[in-house]
């Protein structure tokens, strides 16, 4: 049988060499051929014989239940540790929400404290509650609001802008006893925040409020006018004209 197998090998091999475009004559040394098991004497029966399939199987499945109990143990460690490490700075939070909310209170309150020493001296003191109010550097406080004289001249329009760019607005006076605090401290007419609305013809603030029927007495409504105030009076002129100007705004009280 086996010598059929190796003739058919040799044929196969001498027509591949046809194919290659040539005949080809070839001598074959074939190799001694070693004895089947079954022609040796029963005395030289090899001992070693092929493991059966199951063997292996058993081998594959006991190799692949071990790594899925090893990375369970991994993971169940590495969960483990992170539940620990979240209950113990939920912990610490916990307690720090306490304790930690009245030691910032007292703070908190310590710094008001020394604030107002430093601050308030020669601030206006709210009677009751010894609280102040404050204003930035170089404004003017009055009251419960801050005012601003501006060293320079420019026009109504460019000075309403220098204003919003201070998170403030031109001066607005209805009170009487505001206008004289500015008035008390300008020496020359200064731009305010009233200005006259061509559409509706009157004179009004620019938080639009309408300005007093007593104090437009005489104030043109056509044109582009826009209010003044003076040492004695709120007044006009054309906007275009260079004049100082008052920035306004809520001071902070501490």
């Amino acid at each position: 049988m086996w010598r059929e197998s190796l003739t058919r090998r040799v044929t196969l091999l001498k027509v591949a060499f046809a194919m290659d475009g040539g005949l080809i004559y070839a001598d074959i040394s074939l190799p001694p051929v070693a004895s089947s098991p079954r022609d040796l004497p029963s005395g030289q029966h090899s001992d070693h014989r092929p493991c059966p399939r199951w063997h292996r199987i058993v081998l594959w499945v006991g190799l692949g239940v071990n790594i899925i109990l090893v990375a369970a143990v991994i993971a169940m460690g590495v969960w483990g540790r992170n539940t620990h490490i979240s209950s113990s700075e939920h912990t610490r939070g916990h307690e720090y929400g306490h304790t930690g909310g009245d030691e910032g209170n007292r703070i908190l309150e310590d710094f008001k404290s020394r604030l107002k020493e430093e601050l308030c001296m020669n601030s206006t003191t709210s009677p009751g509650n010894g609280s102040c109010r404050l204003c930035p550097l170089m404004w003017l406080l009055n009251k419960d609001k801050c005012y601003w004289i501006s060293a320079s001249i420019q026009s109504w329009n460019k000075s309403n802008e220098d204003c919003m760019a201070k998170r403030s607005q031109l001066f607005v006076g209805p009170d009487l006893t505001d206008q004289e605090f500015i008035q008390n401290k300008i020496r020359a007419p200064v731009w305010i925040g009233l200005h006259l609305v061509l559409t509706e013809k009157k004179w009004a603030w620019v938080d639009g409020s309408p300005l007093d029927q007593t104090q437009s007495q005489g104030f043109p409504l056509q044109g582009n006018h826009c209010g003044t105030l003076r040492k004695k009076k709120i007044d006009h002129e054309e906007c275009a004209q260079r004049l100082h100007w008052v920035c306004e705004k809520k001071s902070v009280r501490i």
